[in-house]
């Protein structure tokens, strides 16, 4: 795991530690809600339940092959659930997008490449891009929510492997695209 933690994922993992009773359900609840955040809210929920765990006997051969069968169904689910709302939309579709966001068209390959902080983007914006993707709004954040990964990082050829690009808020991203303050605050201001 990386040694560098977002603070969207510290703040998830603050959260998870608070919750007045950790256990499956507690943890299970997190995993599907923030998959993305899967192994860290594992490695925490192991460190906040050890005391209970150290006293039984080691995990036998049987029981990790157990546990790694039951994580590979995890993620299959979760992969299984995730539709990719750009995968089927041509350069046209996406320029209507923009045009109908009333967006750049930087901002939309953004919300693509998934380079956006999902919990900065008002609601009422997420609602009308899921919209224009045909998409609901939880089947698209939970899209947003997985993060960039270096097969979405535009490849090209190098000797060096692409790496994951930083997340940025909406409004770093509506900054970067040259919106105009006062569209930007238009934008950030709708419920």
């Amino acid at each position: 795991m990386p040694s560098i933690i977002s603070p969207q994922c510290q703040d998830i993992l603050e959260a998870f530690s608070l919750e007045p009773k950790i256990d499956k359900e507690t943890l299970e609840h997190y995993l599907n809600k923030y998959p993305q955040f899967s192994e860290y809210l594992v490695d925490l929920s192991f460190e906040l339940t050890r005391t209970t765990i150290e006293d039984c006997d080691p995990l036998s051969a049987q029981d990790e092959e157990d546990i790694e069968m039951a994580w590979q169904r995890h993620r299959e689910r979760i992969a299984a659930k995730v539709i990719h709302p750009f995968a089927d939309l041509t350069i046209d579709n996406l320029r209507q997008i923009a045009v109908s966001l009333d967006v750049p068209r930087s901002v939309v390959s953004a919300f693509r490449e998934r380079k956006v902080i999902v919990g900065s983007v008002p609601k009422a914006f997420l609602l009308r891009f899921a919209s224009a993707v045909n998409q609901t709004v939880e089947s698209f954040m939970v899209f947003l929510r997985q993060g960039s990964s270096p097969a979405a990082v535009r490849s090209y050829k190098s000797n060096v492997k692409p790496l994951e690009q930083e997340q940025l808020t909406f409004e770093q991203l509506l900054i970067q695209a040259d919106v105009s303050q006062e569209r930007r605050e238009k934008l950030l201001s709708e419920r």
